[in-house]
């Protein structure tokens, strides 16, 4: 599965439609295989909720239906029990819709035709499942599409306590900012990821978004500009099996500096994310009085004295991270400053050296190193001298401005972490908002340092680290729950998730 395309709506369709017309696949086919990917991913999560397996599917009239309906045969022999609720008479079906109708029909999936407001209501109440499937509106449809009925089934379905699945966009999201739409719980996106997902406005309504690859020919995904997102599969090329031979020193040695006193845990932390991601050997440098709460931390780390870091030190680390809890004082800045020019090895720059870099209006464009800057849109709004709003209202351009200005690999930290380098942009989607607590960024440097120091591109470092960082996030929101999950638990279960893709 290559990087999917970031699409407009008519994007979206052209690229269903020259799809059809190159004749590789039909329409109908095309239908099929959406709806067997869509039913198998929510008997997925249904299976890791413990839902029940009475699923509600609220179907259209358009392709949105046809979806509809090839999810529920699918659910049908996959054990589950699917009630399709039409929402129009079954004479408004025609073409690859009314094909799926009726072989969902013969296969003895249940149904109830032509639903208004009034009746969805009493629907919902009596429904004892946990599992709702939108399948009203696609990318097709306009204000006209929305009808009143349409409007209080969305109405209604919002106000209910059921899981959402949206089928390829929440019903009635369009692409200038409209909110009245369905609020999803997961969005089952196909073929492309689609512009308006990105918009502030509707990150919320989304959901989780969970890319849907139906076998669109790599020539029909050339529609957009050098933005892509990333997917899992393309981990399994970035780790093999080590040899029975290896040792430490094959894996690279890491150096993280930061961890001023009251500030100690952000360094450990970072040094958690690196050597949970494989690094061979790893010192953090602090100043004097934190060192031995760094060992009492992280009992496999070396430790330096920041004051006695020279030329002859740095040259035996292999990838150098710096920032997690350094502190913004005039003495750090001259050790930002002289640690730059210092030595050759790539250098992730995190935290307080990002607000330095802005404070001192350092601009590190003449530098040699392969640099990578992870700031958070806070971060990227001070080097940009701009403000989050504006950061947040166009997360690729901001990325892109950024590369340019610092001449590094960006990774900006967010929802949707974008990573951006002279290769292009790649949007992230894995992760959670169960991340949302303090250390999360210090593990994600310390893994994009450790990644480095095993050889790895700054490119593929930075993708790789902020993809297995949200997979290993989502894998305890499973077994956890959706709060309380820590920094350093994340970094913990980084492992488990590698180990999937050898």
């Amino acid at each position: 599965m290559s990087p999917l395309p970031i699409l407009n709506f008519s994007e979206s369709r052209k690229l269903d439609q020259d799809t059809i017309q190159s004749g590789l696949v039909s329409g109908f086919e095309l239908m099929r295989r959406a709806g067997q990917a869509m039913a198998e991913k929510i008997a997925e999560i249904c299976a890791r909720k413990h839902f029940s397996k009475e699923i509600l599917i609220l179907a259209g009239k358009g392709n949105n239906a046809g979806d509809s309906f090839m999810v529920a045969k699918a659910l049908l022999a996959l054990g589950f029990f699917p009630n399709v609720f039409l929402t129009y008479p079954k004479e408004c079906l025609k073409g690859d819709a009314l094909l799926h109708f009726k072989k969902m029909e013969e296969a003895g999936v249940l149904f109830s035709e032509s639903g208004t407001g009034t009746k969805i209501w009493n629907f919902l109440k009596t429904f004892s499942g946990d599992v709702v499937v939108d399948g009203l509106l696609g990318t097709g449809f306009n204000a006209r599409s929305k009808s009143v009925e349409i409007s209080e089934i969305i109405e209604a379905l919002n106000a209910s306590h059921f899981w959402v699945f949206a089928l390829d966009i929440p019903s009635g999201m369009g692409e200038r900012g409209e909110t009245f739409c369905v609020h999803a719980d997961i969005t089952l996106t196909v073929g492309a990821f689609k512009q308006t997902f990105l918009k502030r406005e509707n990150v919320n309504l989304c959901g989780r978004i969970i890319p849907m690859d139906i076998g669109f020919p790599e020539s029909s995904k050339s529609l957009n500009s050098d933005a892509r997102v990333f997917v899992q599969d393309d981990l399994k090329k970035h780790f093999k099996r080590r040899p029975r031979s290896a040792h430490k020193g094959n894996y690279g040695h890491v150096l993280l500096v930061g961890g001023a006193y009251g500030f100690s845990g952000a360094l450990v932390l970072a040094g958690l994310g690196a050597l949970r991601s494989g690094c061979g050997l790893l010192t953090l440098a602090s100043e004097t009085k934190t060192r031995n709460i760094l060992h009492a931390s992280l009992s496999e780390a070396m430790t330096l004295d920041l004051s006695k870091l020279n030329l002859k030190e740095m040259e035996k680390f292999d990838a150098v991270g710096i920032g997690p809890g350094l502190g913004t004082s005039a003495r750090a800045a001259q050790f930002l400053s002289a640690i730059v020019k210092t030595g050759s090895q790539p250098l992730v720059l995190d935290a307080d050296v990002l607000n330095l870099l802005a404070m001192q209006k350092i601009f590190l464009k003449k530098s040699e190193r392969l640099l990578v800057l992870t700031p958070h849109p806070g971060e990227a709004a001070r080097l940009l001298e701009c403000t989050v709003s504006e950061v947040e209202s166009d997360r690729f351009s901001a990325a892109r401005t950024l590369q340019k200005k610092q001449n590094a690999w960006i990774v900006l930290k967010g929802a949707h972490t974008v990573v951006c380098g002279p290769e292009g942009i790649l949007l992230h989607l894995s992760g959670t908002p169960a991340m949302a607590s303090g250390g999360m960024g210090d593990v994600l440097t310390g893994m994009i340092t450790s990644f480095l120091a095993q050889g790895f591109s700054p490119w593929d470092a930075c993708n790789v680290a902020v993809a297995l960082q949200g997979l290993a996030a989502e894998e305890l929101e499973w077994e956890i729950g959706p709060f309380g999950i820590l920094a350093s638990e994340v970094a913990k279960q980084v492992p488990c998730v590698m180990k999937t893709f050898i």
